[in-house]
């Protein structure tokens, strides 16, 4: 009996390069975008990097904004996740596949060992984990780059050290 073999490269998912603009967002780290507008920027920098696949974590079931779905991201690049009570497992999964360059993760977060295994995770990823957070900033040191969505606008709240 014949068994027939085909024979395939192993799949690298393409390392994306962030051009420097405005707010260089570096690979390998974990960022937060707070405000009432930060879904809508979060949709807006998938937007710009349309070529590249990303994951997108939601904790709950309920749709996401027609304005999100409109900002111009390609849907055929991201994958949606509604996580529930296991968006962090399905975070870190994701993470560790290595096969999303951007990680959008939109659900409670704060705890510093998760934000610690998080930064790590998106580190040796190469990835850029963008997390979502609609109110104030969170005070989470292991978060290396803060924005601020409001208005129309995104602000540079400060960058720490790696």
């Amino acid at each position: 009996m014949l068994a027939l073999q085909e024979l395939r490269a192993p799949f690298v998912a393409p390392k994306p390069s962030f051009p420097q603009g405005e707010i260089l967002l570096p690979l390998g780290s974990l960022i937060e975008i707070s405000g009432p507008d930060a879904r809508w920027r979060a949709a807006r920098l998938l937007a710009q990097y349309r070529q590249l696949p990303a994951a997108w974590i939601e904790q709950e079931k309920a749709p996401l904004p027609s304005s999100i779905l409109h900002s111009g991201l390609n849907l055929k690049k991201v994958l949606f996740v509604s996580g529930e009570e296991d968006s962090a497992w399905a975070a870190s999964i994701l993470l560790r596949t290595k096969l999303f360059p951007i990680v959008v993760f939109h659900a409670a977060y704060g705890d510093e060992k998760e934000l610690r295994r998080f930064r790590r995770q998106a580190k040796d990823a190469e990835a850029l984990m963008i997390l979502i957070r609609e109110t104030t900033p969170s005070p989470g040191w292991p978060i290396q780059m803060r924005l601020r969505a409001e208005g129309g606008t995104m602000k540079n709240l400060g960058r720490k050290a790696r």
